[in-house]
């Protein structure tokens, strides 16, 4: 059985109308992969995720099935956060509610959208979404190499090693490190730390950040398929691939799988 979870690109939104989630789920990746592996699969993706949920959900499956045969998460974006407000949701299955940065304005309580809107205005960072998500990331491989399941992490954009780029490009200028605090160098030695410690597992993807252009090295989904491969984005929802770049993906991965020995 192969496990995958992620976000909208994972759920397979833009491969059909929205409403439609068994033609979604059937022509998004997961499912044209284990075709191609000719095994089971379940996909726990949802639209809008963010990775804190992925991660939850990812690990309770993972431990409750340790004879999981492979693994594949699809990282979304770092800036997502969740909250425990299920009116703002419209899935009936969600406990918390998945925000957006882009979606804070569609939030129905005048209350939370006021606070989100601050949250988003005056909290939130990206060194604080970034250094979340290598968290989550590092626990997930960490529970995966205990129950020795293969895992493959991946991410939907390449926003992950753009956000490293950032944040990491600047301090690698001596100019920029030296007038650096004790606060600052600590806080880039922890990122350094954290991606260093990811690097070590061949089968994780997006913390390679050194080369600005990411869109021509990431094994993101749309990177391989929109950016280089030229697949089609999809009509009926935009920002979203269509069918063919579905395909595609799965086509990457089972390659890679093959390539790299991830089930020997």
């Amino acid at each position: 059985m192969m496990y995958c979870n992620g976000c909208s690109y994972t759920y397979g939104i833009g491969t059909a109308e929205f409403e439609n989630v068994e033609e979604c789920l059937s022509y998004s990746w997961p499912n044209q992969l284990a075709k191609i592996l000719k095994t089971e699969h379940i996909n726990e993706a949802q639209p809008g995720s963010s990775n804190a949920r992925i991660f939850r959900d990812s690990a309770l499956y993972l431990i409750n099935n340790p004879d999981t045969e492979l693994a594949v998460t699809m990282w979304s974006d770092a800036p997502r956060i969740e909250i425990f407000r299920p009116q703002e949701t419209e899935y009936d299955y969600q406990g918390m509610a998945q925000i957006t940065p882009q979606g804070v304005g569609q939030t129905k309580s005048y209350f939370h959208r006021e606070a989100l809107e601050s949250y988003y205005a005056f909290v939130h960072s990206t060194q604080k979404a970034v250094i979340e998500t290598l968290g989550y990331m590092i626990a997930l491989q960490n529970i995966a190499d205990n129950l020795n399941i293969p895992l493959i992490q991946q991410h939907y954009k390449a926003n992950i090693s753009h956000y490293l780029w950032d944040i990491l490009g600047e301090y690698t200028k001596q100019e920029v490190w030296d007038k650096c605090g004790s606060v600052e160098r600590a806080f880039y030695n922890t990122v350094v730390n954290m991606v260093d410690i990811l690097k070590a597992h061949p089968h994780v993807a997006g913390v390679d950040w050194t080369e600005q252009d990411q869109e021509k090295y990431s094994t993101s989904m749309r990177s391989v398929c929109i950016t280089r491969g030229k697949a089609k984005e999809s009509s009926i929802s935009l920002g979203h691939p269509y069918r063919e770049a579905h395909v595609m993906y799965a086509e990457f991965l089972s390659n890679y799988i093959k390539d790299n020995n991830v089930l020997s």
